[in-house]
């Protein structure tokens, strides 16, 4: 019986000083959010509690509880439930935030959205260099055919004596690949297309093997045609006139940068046929 009055006088000791602490703690933190702990020694026959901070709020809390117990019957009912409320208290992480990171959903979105971005942004600029690199092409080709185009009408246009070997006729015109005439400088001309271009010729020779091409070598000549019409002489059948007809393509490694043309312009001799 002694044995147990000096027991429970221990634990009286230990309570109150344990409250006193409690109350000690909360005046000097009553400013602050968090406040040291409030309780360093655990009960009796169990391990010491760490010192973390808590809430002046759950501070105030574990002093009222421990006051309402203190004079209750039962001391070791009061230091199970006093042991478990403040060692849930002090276990818990008040300033806990969540880890910085990202979820595998949310990886995957992010690399779906990019790679959409990235194949789409390669495609477009596929397609803006190939439709550059066409454009290009077909400029040079303009360029290319125009000038032959120029310097055929232009000697046709001030020569004279058109001369037409054997041909087609279509609708009354004759229509042929060749031919010859006399320039402004007095000399023999001939315009030809052997095979897949133009050649030139000047002074005596056959075209088809003497003569010099006029378009470049990724030009490639599918149609060449010279619709002759009053190329008699006199003033009978009207003045002379030449229709030219030219077709072709270009040619290159890239069938999507490869593009046609057509062509036809009409010539009259400027020398009056009298």
């Amino acid at each position: 019986m002694q044995k147990s009055k000096i027991k429970d006088q221990n634990c009286s000791s230990k309570l109150k000083n344990s409250r006193g602490a409690a109350a000690d703690a909360a005046k000097r933190c009553q400013n602050f959010a968090f406040c040291p702990a409030t309780v360093r020694d655990s009960p009796v026959g169990e391990e010491r509690l760490p010192v973390v901070r808590i809430p002046l709020y759950l501070a105030r809390q574990s002093e009222n509880m421990s006051a309402s117990f203190a004079n209750s019957a039962g001391s070791q009912t009061l230091t199970s439930l006093r042991s478990g409320y403040v060692r849930d208290i002090l276990h818990f992480d008040f300033g806990r935030r969540r880890a910085p990171g990202f979820t595998l959903l949310e990886m995957i979105v992010a690399t779906g959205i990019f790679s959409v971005v990235v194949v789409a942004s390669i495609g477009i600029t596929l397609s803006v260099k190939s439709a550059q690199e066409k454009a290009s092409n077909i400029q040079n080709i303009q360029d290319n055919v125009r000038f032959a185009v120029e310097s055929m009408t232009k000697e046709l246009r001030q020569g004279s004596n058109y001369q037409l070997p054997a041909c087609g006729s279509v609708y009354g015109l004759k229509q042929c690949q060749k031919i010859t005439f006399t320039s402004s400088r007095g000399t023999s001309v001939s315009y030809c297309k052997p095979a897949g271009t133009i050649l030139r010729l000047e002074g005596a020779g056959a075209c088809e093997t003497d003569g010099l091409p006029l378009v470049a070598p990724s030009i490639s000549i599918s149609q060449f045609f010279l619709y002759v019409a009053g190329e008699a002489a006199g003033s009978g059948d009207g003045q002379p006139r030449v229709t030219l007809v030219l077709s072709g393509a270009a040619t290159g490694a890239k069938t999507q940068l490869q593009s046609s043309f057509n062509l036809q312009t009409t010539v009259t001799q400027r020398v009056r046929d009298l």
